[in-house]
């Protein structure tokens, strides 16, 4: 039954790729070949080439972006930080579903679609209407975190014995 955890650890990084998508267009939008303009000479003294038509390495707080219109900086930096903050996340979530998936790959499985349902609140709201529109799907993403977390610590303690000392 381990399969059901796979597909939910799958599942949750399909979704982060499809979550990084939204900041593509607001590159290409605010980084446009008219904006990097202003650069260029200095970028090809130094590197040889224009600079990247996105943007790059620019993540929100670089040297572009502080150039750009605030309500721009502020919704790009919206976007940017929903996807971070997914990315941030990522290493921790895929190893609980995996491990409760050891013992309970039925609640690995739906507690990976609850974690999917949360961040995709999250996101939006991040996205949307800044930091403060993020807190339903954090509080959703979060109890999906313990619904994975908490069981793969008992499993663990249970198959190294431990728990028999204390008759559990």
């Amino acid at each position: 039954d381990h399969g059901w955890a796979i597909i939910g650890a799958c599942c949750i990084v399909f979704h982060y790729v499809t979550q990084a998508i939204p900041i593509g267009p607001l590159r290409l939008k605010y980084f446009n070949e008219k904006f990097l303009s202003k650069w260029s000479d200095e970028h090809k003294k130094h590197f040889g080439t224009l600079p990247d038509r996105e943007g790059y390495p620019d993540m929100g707080n670089g040297h572009y972006a502080q150039k750009l219109p605030y309500e721009q900086w502020v919704n790009f930096n919206n976007h940017q930080r929903a996807h971070y903050h997914y990315l941030e996340g990522l290493t921790s979530i895929i190893t609980c579903v995996l491990l409760c998936g050891l013992f309970y790959p039925r609640l690995a499985a739906a507690a990976s679609a609850l974690y999917i349902c949360g961040r995709t609140l999250y996101c939006r709201g991040y996205r949307n209407k800044g930091p403060a529109a993020r807190m339903a799907g954090a509080i959703i993403f979060h109890i999906a975190e313990l619904l994975v977390l908490i069981p793969a610590l008992y499993g663990a303690l249970r198959l190294t014995g431990f728990l028999d000392k204390f008759g559990l």
